[in-house]
């Protein structure tokens, strides 16, 4: 009778070993190459490293922003003294306020300043870069002391070189002649609005009645170096006190190559 061999199991060699298939070792090669340190073995599934890379960006513009098209001021020139535009700042009071409020001490301490967007906006109505914001005044063109408020139509970059410091001595001026009753309040806000320059001319003549000396009144001889905001100095880096609100400032050399007295920012 003829013997048949018996069944070997998959895998079995004749002589009783085991054999590794194909797709077995191609497996187990590819477990252990995942340890391999070489480059050439990296582990199954893995992702290069990617090699970092630094990217300039441009730099951002620092021009001032535009101004809204078709709303840029113009100033005027009258007589020597700028002037604003009248129909971008024709003025702007507080119309609940009487002379009885304005001419208490304290009055000008319940009125806010200006917010910084407010300044900025009047700024770029204008034209005028904040980069050469230390060339003007942030100026209420009728002022708190007589009445005048931060609405937009009454804020405007007055350039120093206009004349803004003396606007500021007519402004003291007019609120003792409306206090001591020789100006009304009305006439007094219609006319530095309309045209400081004038106002200067027509109302800086005029005495008060009140006997007393004004507390912005100055006497004996003027001080070309007096410390107050906008005002010429004499050697960058001094600094001084007003003489009125003990304010600190310092003499600084503004974008235009004068000297003035500046606060520090």
């Amino acid at each position: 009778m003829t013997r048949v061999p018996a069944a070997r199991p998959a895998g079995s060699s004749p002589a009783g070993r085991r054999v590794v298939t194909p797709l077995v070792a191609a497996v187990v090669g590819m477990a252990l190459g995942g340890c391999a340190h070489g480059p050439a073995d990296a582990a199954f599934g893995a992702q290069p490293s990617p090699s970092p890379e630094i990217v300039l960006l441009p730099m951002p513009s620092a021009t001032a922003a535009a101004p809204p098209s078709g709303t840029t001021a113009t100033y005027r020139q009258v007589a020597g003294v700028t002037l604003p535009d009248p129909g971008t700042t024709p003025g702007a009071t507080f119309p609940d306020v009487t002379t009885t409020q304005l001419c208490d001490v304290a009055y000008s301490h319940g009125v806010r300043n200006p917010s910084y967007d407010d300044k900025a906006r009047a700024f770029a109505l204008y034209g005028v870069s904040l980069r050469e914001r230390d060339q003007y005044l942030a100026d209420r063109l009728i002022p708190v002391s007589l009445g005048g408020s931060n609405a937009m139509t009454n804020l405007w970059p007055q350039p120093y070189s206009g004349g803004a410091l003396d606007k500021d001595l007519l402004e003291s001026h007019l609120r003792r002649l409306v206090c001591t009753g020789r100006v009304p309040l009305a006439e007094a806000q219609r006319a530095i609005a309309k045209d400081w320059g004038a106002a200067a001319k027509k109302y800086l003549p005029m005495v008060p009645t009140d006997a007393s000396p004004s507390p912005n009144a100055r006497t004996g001889p003027v001080d070309p170096f007096e410390v107050r905001r906008g005002g010429l100095c004499p050697a960058a880096g001094a600094t001084g006190l007003t003489v009125d609100k003990a304010i600190a400032f310092t003499c600084q050399l503004t974008s235009d190559g004068t000297l003035r007295w500046s606060k520090r920012y």
